[in-house]
């Protein structure tokens, strides 16, 4: 079962919701982005295409020629880039910013404005969140192409167990606009990037994908009739819907922040932005119990079709437990620097950013007794140690992305079998003969003899199991079946033989849970993402 589910609140809309007692350290939903690019500040040192960092304060030395926008860790992410988006948005970035490569910055995120001449005179902050509307936009184009069903992708199905996904345009078109919350003087200026984009659809997304010009009218849907707002004068349709797209973008995209920059004793510095449109049900507190961190996986050199998305995966995790329908919420403002004050600054910033005043139980008290110090429990989850500014995540999160290598359970029997899984896992299927598959399935078996051995084993003397192991696991033996099920369907006998083992894993997990088995669910290590100090 999913630990989340989205449930409607009132005065809150659609919201995550614990289905079950989710403890600390667990994995609640693991997602990617549908676009992500660096943002104008980073754009030299962050690959534009797999989002890598440069190491240090070194520039990426391969760029597109062309327009000098975007830059590359290598010739084969600028290739790949090249084929996935780039070819459709270079000459428009070129044009936009009239052929001029954007200035070497020194002070790579700092919040401040970098001056980047452009024809439109957009800010840099503009033409991110631009460049990551050409390439929902580029993204949609290649759906439509490929006559996707248009059906937003249930959240209340999404599961740290599940393989994660970005998403589809749906599901980015589902997203609220808010567009009464705006304040009017600001619609001018979003019109404009509109019209902007406008032309990127006409004059380049189009021809490039070689579709007629109608292709316009069927690129995006309508506005809702709710979204529409009375003050402006009625746009051309295809204007009209791209304001809705990018009054969505401004209310639901998330960035990406790293330590890498200026180190652990600053704030973290934004590097990219991201949309990650099965996330977006994550409301705000000011005391959240969600916490976030951006997980970037190694892109293999046989694999191509890959992009920034596949690269910047989101991995959500509980910092203290959940009981079953407590509302899962992250903070949507950076809390390192609060200590000790009364929150006024962070009230604000929330109001003027995100259209809402907080009520949540920290504000409240921030609000009746404000000489008062609230304690929000931030302590635990804040190095601080020699003024780093990190907070602590759980300490498998801050391996690469894989799941190759566990910190935890390493002293426990299960660890072994659950690196015995991930080694079958890992090699080819595809050129498996018949028996072949029987040889592996006698070997996962084996491999599920062995847990029930060691859970039984638990259970009876009532040990603790490690969780992590135990998730890893279930997971890499149901991704076993379910390869092993698509390779050989139509065949009765191999039928038989999955679903028994199938059986017999669900078997002993529910024997695991009928015994009430002490499980090490809370990772008992945790690690500063800034500067990598370790506590229990």
């Amino acid at each position: 079962m999913s630990p989340l589910t989205v449930a409607v609140q009132d005065h809150k809309g659609r919201s995550f919701i614990a289905t079950r007692t989710v403890p600390p350290g667990s994995v609640v939903l693991r997602t990617k982005p549908y676009a992500a690019i660096p943002d104008c500040g980073s754009r030299r040192h962050v690959c534009a295409y797999c989002l890598r960092l440069a190491h240090g304060s070194k520039e990426l030395e391969v760029s597109c020629a062309e327009c000098q926008q975007a830059f590359y860790c290598s010739s084969r992410c600028a290739e790949a880039d090249w084929g996935t988006f780039h070819a459709v948005e270079c000459t428009f970035m070129k044009d936009l910013m009239l052929g001029m490569p954007a200035p070497r910055v020194n002070d790579l995120g700092s919040g401040e404005e970098v001056s980047v001449p452009n024809r439109e005179e957009f800010d840099s902050y503009t033409l991110d969140y631009m460049w990551l509307l050409m390439r929902v936009l580029t993204k949609r184009t290649r759906e439509v192409q490929a006559g996707m069903n248009q059906v937003p992708s249930p959240p209340s199905t999404s599961s740290p167990i599940d393989k994660p996904s970005t998403g589809t345009f749906a599901d980015v078109w589902e997203l609220c606009s808010n567009s009464h919350l705006f304040p009017p003087d600001k619609m001018p200026h979003f019109i404009s990037v509109a019209r902007s984009l406008a032309r990127f659809v006409r004059s380049y997304l189009i021809p490039a994908a070689k579709l007629p010009d109608s292709f316009e009218h069927t690129l995006l849907p309508a506005p809702a009739p709710s979204d529409l707002l009375s003050y402006i004068d009625p746009l051309p349709p295809l204007e009209a819907s791209l304001l809705d797209l990018i009054l969505k973008e401004e209310c639901n995209s998330f960035g990406l922040y790293t330590f890498s920059y200026k180190g652990h004793r600053f704030p973290r510095q934004g590097y990219a932005l991201a949309l990650y449109p099965l996330a977006v049900f994550f409301n705000h507190s000011c005391v959240p119990n969600i916490g976030h961190v951006t997980r970037h996986a190694a892109i293999p050199p046989e694999r191509g079709g890959l992009d920034a998305a596949d690269c910047a995966e989101m991995v959500f995790y509980a910092t203290r437990t959940l009981q079953k329908g407590d509302e899962a919420l992250i903070s949507y403002v950076a809390l390192d620097g609060e200590a000790g004050t009364t929150g006024i600054s962070r009230r604000q910033n929330l109001e003027q950013l995100f259209f809402f005043k907080c009520d949540c139980q920290r504000c409240a008290a921030e609000r009746d007794k404000p000489d008062q110090v609230v304690d929000t429990g931030l302590d635990k989850l804040l190095c601080r140690r020699d003024g780093c500014r990190g907070w602590f995540v759980p300490a498998p999160l801050m391996k690469r992305a894989g799941g190759r290598k566990f910190v935890e359970g390493q002293d426990h029997p299960l660890h072994d079998v659950a690196q015995r899984l991930i080694s079958l896992r890992d090699t080819a299927i595809h050129s498996l003969t018949p028996d072949d598959i029987r040889d592996r399935i006698d070997v996962l078996s084996n491999i599920l003899d062995t847990s029930k051995t060691h859970i039984e084993d638990s259970c009876s003397s009532r040990q603790s199991v490690d969780h992590f192991v135990l998730s890893v696991i279930m997971v890499a033996f149901t991704q076993q079946l379910a390869s092993y099920r698509a390779i050989t369907q139509g065949d009765a006998d191999f039928k038989r033989t999955l679903d028994r083992l199938s059986d017999d894993m669900e078997a002993i997990f529910r024997n695991l849970d009928q015994n009430k088995v002490r499980s090490r669910h809370s990772y008992t290590a945790w690690i500063c993402e800034a500067c990598g100090r370790t506590r229990e």
